[in-house]
């Protein structure tokens, strides 16, 4: 699969959260990686979110299947919560 995501959004994730989605795409190589679905932000697709490891730090990604692609929607430091979700499935 291909990553893809709107450069304006991703400017603005770099500006709000401190994460670009080139990171976010990196999180998805995590083979511990956590998903979720995410069944309250939006009605009109389909969106799953993934607690994983980047290369620098744990991040908590929004992001929807499009065609044959995943299309980063947002990423950001996980919080407390995720950090807990991610390790208590990895043990």
């Amino acid at each position: 699969m291909e990553f893809e995501w709107d450069e304006d959004k991703n400017v603005e994730n770099i500006k709000k959260h401190g994460v670009s989605f080139e990171e976010a795409e990196l999180a998805f190589q995590d083979e511990n990686a956590v998903e979720l679905f995410d069944e309250l932000n939006s009605d009109e697709e389909i969106r799953f979110q993934i607690i994983a490891l980047s290369p620098a730090r744990l991040l908590f990604v929004a992001f929807t299947i499009r065609e044959e692609n995943i299309r980063i929607i947002s990423a950001r430091k996980a919080d407390a919560k995720q950090v807990k979700i991610y390790n208590e499935y990895n043990g």
